[in-house]
């Protein structure tokens, strides 16, 4: 039949419906090349205008592109489908395949596998080369150019972009679930316009929405000014376990976490209901647990260390680690107490030492000037200028010690002079300016009852030990110190 031309084939000029017309191409071919079979008329079929595959009523056309391969294995292609400009007159890269789309198999093919992947393809100056895969597990985008990276453009043909309006959005769904709430849209990502766009404004938000028992609501917006906003009544930022930083900041800042929008709403006794930050609660502890192994374990939960570097100001200047402002100028409140800090240690357990506050000053071995003060804590209480009505007693310093468990040796205000130092007064009152003190030091209360003062005014070693000396009764005193016993004014005299 290969040597019959095509008006000979006179049994095929009105083929029936299941008649297949098939021509192959092979003059100068073999018996075996030239046999009309399904390996040689679907070869390789170039089609150069157009095509069309119509399907019988209700029925989808379908367009079957399949392997003869026996054994496919991974990387295996099952058909393809290849778009190209063969014609161009600019040849070299133009007439090269510049898209294809195929499928390829991502295993062995088995009696219960024939896992496969649509690999879509595209070129730049080259052969199309792989840009998308689809597979059983999801969609994978390949980077383009090394510079650009993989891009998935989603966009809007609006016109007149206005405040409100959704450039794109990708949106997560469930819709072969059952029920109501289960069928809808789950979550979104979405490009949300913030103002009007125009020729040199584009202001957009990206807008993170969950949902819970309905369509989701917007819970995370990432601004062009403001940067991360989270939605009321949902947790801002959740960290799990982290070797490093769970939230870094490296570049330069003005603030790295603010409050100054936000409103906080009081609890019942014993706490708070709103943190600004929390570390563990009134209500639940952070628990701290350590290892017992070798060497030394340290907990510090917050943890501030910086360097000062730079030249020196041209004025004034000061670095604040911790600045706090409380400020009470609004309502009058009876019943308001006002803490800038409350220091709790609960201890039930042997440990090696306890404080509520330690503090250290360590000037290093170098020559250097401090100008002014130095003062491991500085406390100051101003009165203002206005009119008090106190009825509680006003203290720059109030010490309290309670509890029938302190040891015998326990002190009140304990000053140690240690590693070579010396210090000039051990305690100094003095006044400065129109300042008062009536009473430098004043032991017990203004009622006068006695049992609120201390057994002894003063203990010292003994005689002749340090500063402790005897005397005879024959000498006469130089001098006398005043003080007030009761209501009444004594003196305590002294000698040269």
């Amino acid at each position: 039949m290969a040597d019959l031309k095509i008006t000979e084939l006179t049994a095929l000029t009105t083929p029936n419906d299941a008649d297949l017309f098939c021509i192959v191409d092979d003059v100068s071919g073999t018996a075996t090349t030239k046999k009309i079979t399904l390996a040689n008329s679907l070869k390789g079929v170039d089609i150069t205008t157009s095509m069309g595959v119509q399907g019988a009523v209700a029925t989808p056309g379908i367009l079957l592109l399949s392997t003869l391969e026996t054994t496919v294995v991974d990387g295996d292609k099952l058909g393809q489908i290849n778009f190209q400009a063969p014609s161009e007159a600019s040849g070299t890269d133009a007439i090269l395949v510049s898209g294809s789309i195929w499928a390829e198999a991502d295993g062995t093919f088995a009696v219960d596998a024939n896992a496969t992947s649509l690999v879509f393809a595209t070129g730049t100056t080259a052969t199309a080369a792989e840009v998308m895969r689809v597979n059983n597990t999801g969609m994978t985008i390949t980077a383009g150019l090394t510079t650009a990276g993989a891009v998935l453009n989603l966009s809007t043909n609006e016109p007149s972009v206005v405040d409100g309006d959704v450039l794109g959005q990708i949106d997560f769904q469930a819709p072969l679930e059952t029920g109501t709430d289960a069928i809808v849209v789950a979550a979104s990502i979405s490009a949300e316009a913030d103002a009007a766009f125009d020729a040199t404004t584009n202001t957009t938000s990206i807008v993170f929405a969950t949902g819970t028992t309905s369509t989701p609501i917007e819970r995370v917006r990432i601004g062009n000014t403001v940067g991360i906003t989270v939605a009321a009544n949902a947790t801002g930022i959740s960290i799990g376990a982290t070797t490093t930083a769970g939230l870094a900041f490296t570049g330069a800042l003005v603030t790295g976490i603010t409050f100054s929008g936000a409103t906080l709403a009081p609890g019942s006794a014993g706490g708070t209901s709103d943190r600004a930050i929390e570390v563990g609660s009134r209500a639940t502890e952070l628990t701290l647990a350590f290892a017992g192994s070798d060497g030394i374990e340290n907990f510090e939960p917050i943890q501030m260390k910086v360097d000062v570097t730079g030249t020196n100001p041209a004025s004034l200047s000061k670095i604040n680690m911790i600045y706090q402002q409380l400020t009470h100028d609004t309502t009058a409140m009876a019943n308001l107490r006002l803490k800038c800090a409350d220091f709790t240690i609960s201890v039930n357990e042997a440990c090696k030492d306890v404080y509520a506050y330690q503090g250290e000053i360590a000037f290093g071995a170098g020559t250097f000037t401090v100008g002014g003060e130095v003062a491991t804590i500085g406390l100051v209480l101003d009165g203002g200028s206005g009119t008090i009505t106190a009825s509680g007693g006003w203290r720059v310093l109030n010490l309290t010690a309670r509890g029938a468990g302190l040891p015998t040796n326990a002190s009140g205000l304990y000053i140690q002079c240690e590693s070579s130092c010396t210090l000039t007064d051990g305690i100094r009152i003095q006044t400065q300016a129109t300042g008062t003190i009536t009473n430098a030091i004043l032991f017990g209360n203004t009622s006068g009852t006695s049992n609120t003062c201390p057994t002894n005014m003063f203990k010292v070693p003994a005689i002749a030990s340090g500063f402790v000396s005897a005397y005879t009764a024959e000498e006469a005193p130089t001098g006398k110190l005043q003080i007030q016993v009761g209501g009444d004014t004594r003196y305590i005299a002294f000698w040269d």
